[in-house]
C-alpha cells in the first residue's frame, strides 16, 4: 500500500486542509485524501492529537508544505513533509481508515 500510496503523493503540496464532521481531507495539487481515522501531526518535534489544543492550526500549517515520503505498517500511515512535519494516520481501527482520490479518473485507493 505505501508503494501505490507514495507514488499518487510524492512531491504534491497541501493546498487546503478541510474538517468535515467526523474526518479531515487533504486536497493535494488536485488529489484528495480523505482520513476518516484522526491524524496526529508533529510539527517541530511536538505530536499533536485530535482534541488537543492547536491541532486544527498544526494541520493547516502543512498548507503550501510538500510530501517528501510515505511509508504505512500494518497500523499506521505516516506521511512526511518537506521542513520535518508530518501525520501519522491510525490505520485498522475502522473498516476505512481512509482514501485517497486521484481525480485522474482512476479508482480511489482504500486503506
Amino acid at each position: 500500500m505505501s508503494d501505490v500510496l507514495s507514488n499518487a503523493l510524492d512531491g504534491l503540496c497541501v493546498s487546503a486542509v478541510v474538517f468535515v464532521q467526523d474526518y479531515v481531507q487533504f486536497q493535494l495539487d488536485g488529489p484528495i485524501l480523505s482520513t476518516y481515522s484522526l491524524p496526529s501531526v508533529t510539527v517541530e518535534g511536538r505530536t499533536i492529537k485530535s482534541g488537543d489544543p492547536g491541532w486544527r492550526d498544526a494541520l493547516c500549517s502543512l498548507i503550501g508544505v510538500c510530501v517528501a515520503s510515505v511509508d504505512a505498517s500494518e497500523t499506521l500511515l505516516t506521511i512526511r513533509f518537506a521542513g520535518n512535519l508530518r501525520i501519522n494516520v491510525p490505520l485498522g481501527a475502522m473498516t476505512e481508515s481512509g482514501t485517497l482520490d486521484s481525480g485522474a479518473g482512476l479508482p480511489n485507493i482504500v486503506f
